[in-house]
């Protein structure tokens, strides 16, 4: 294990160590079974859309609601154009991050370049004459959306799906409730509309509450992070011991002062339940080296073995790693500890919740740890587990996972 007070020569000999070893083979970690083929095409019905403009994760979540409206109106899903990734300068696309042929087997997709030779070239006024679901209060988290159709009134499947709208408090979209949504060649999500949980949004009232598990199932399978960045991760994972613990800590520029300004001693007191003295800590942070060593490593390194990524910069050749790449490849690195702690509010943590779910490493619903709650005395004051708590963003849910193939 690192020690962060070695001097440089032991330092090389940790390097050595560490680059010498055999990486894990992807086989051991991949979740996904997509399906064999791509799906053609289909050149006279679309959706487009805008992303959510943010981190990568937020981004994520515009790409699986859209993916599965998509596969539910037999669309041809557009990408948008390439994008600059906060809080970077990089320009990249979804194909950057997503392995695009997977994405393809299910749904059929199509890269911002190829829809403009396909079709808005040819009908440059097609935004004009697009449905546009400029639906503002879907980034509220309160919307839902009932596929196929809202159930007739007076019916039970009519006051499930109130009952679930109810828990929503927004507006209740639907095929049969926005004219010409089934017969306009185009559907068009505009900027800053598309943000929340996929499988939160959707609902799907009986007889067609079946088609909900196959919407988990298809994102399961189909959008996920590319191969190559699993890879590269499990370099990290084969030098590290076979049992460890992960933490997310994000302070930096993080909007929610609550938990930005939580302080390493305090984080130490929250989740030493959770932690076992002297286990191997794996922690993701978007501090700087100099302030995660000032003032992270002398209070934590007391009580576990520590790592985090500057330990592991010489597994990599020059050229391998950008900017956006290194933060996936700790989300993958930290889905894989015996124990995950997370900061809460980030999606960032909940995906790697999400994660470690798919690969079956989360055996208890009550597996859902922050940094900013004290384990357990303080957990009854986590908004999930409030009475009345309303599914949004701010976590993922087991619903997403649990069940799949």
């Amino acid at each position: 294990t690192s020690n962060h007070n070695n001097d440089n020569n032991k330092k090389d000999v940790l390097v050595h160590i560490y680059s010498v070893k055999d990486v894990r083979n992807l086989e051991t970690m991949k979740y996904w079974h997509p399906n064999p083929s791509e799906v053609p095409i289909n050149t006279e019905r679309f959706l487009v859309f805008e992303p959510w403009q943010a981190g990568i994760n937020n981004r994520r979540m515009s790409l699986e609601i859209v993916y599965t409206m998509a596969a539910l109106t037999n669309r041809t899903l557009v990408l948008p154009r390439p994008f600059t990734q906060y809080p970077y300068s990089n320009i990249i696309s979804y194909t950057d991050v997503y392995d695009f042929k997977h994405m393809k087997s299910a749904v059929p997709v199509l890269e911002w370049k190829e829809w403009e030779d396909l079709y808005a070239s040819k009908n440059p006024n097609w935004k004009q004459q697009a449905i546009s679901c400029d639906w503002k209060d879907i980034p509220s988290q309160l919307t839902c959306f009932v596929y196929p159709r809202v159930p007739p009134e007076g019916t039970l499947e009519y006051n499930e799906t109130m009952e679930w709208r109810g828990r929503r408090t927004g507006s209740i979209y639907s095929p049969d409730t926005v004219p010409g949504f089934n017969e306009a060649p185009v559907i068009y999500f505009p900027d800053a509309v598309v943000f929340t949980h996929f499988y939160v949004w959707f609902y799907f009232p009986r007889p067609y509450d079946h088609m909900g598990p196959q919407a988990y199932q298809r994102v399961k399978d189909h959008i996920h992070l590319r191969e190559e960045l699993w890879d590269l991760s499990s370099r990290i994972l084969s030098v590290l011991p076979r049992s460890f613990s992960t933490m997310h800590y994000r302070r930096g520029d993080f909007q929610y002062p609550d938990q930005r300004n939580l302080k390493p001693s305090q984080i130490l007191e929250n989740t030493y339940a959770i932690l076992q003295e002297g286990e191997d800590l794996y922690v993701a942070t978007d501090e700087s080296p100099d302030t995660f060593k000032a003032e992270f490593i002398p209070v934590f390194e007391k009580r576990y073995k520590l790592h985090y990524w500057y330990d592991f910069t010489s597994l990599f050749k020059d050229g391998e790693l950008t900017p956006v790449t290194i933060p996936l490849i700790e989300m993958i690195v930290a889905s894989r500890g015996r124990a995950f702690i997370g900061t809460y509010l980030s999606t960032y943590s909940g995906y790697i919740t999400r994660l470690r779910g798919y690969q079956g490493m989360i055996k208890s619903k009550n597996e859902f740890y922050w940094t900013g709650y004290k384990w357990p005395e303080q957990y009854n004051r986590v908004p999930m587990n409030t009475p009345g708590h309303i599914k949004s963003w701010v976590q993922e849910y087991e619903e997403s996972w649990k069940g799949l193939k």
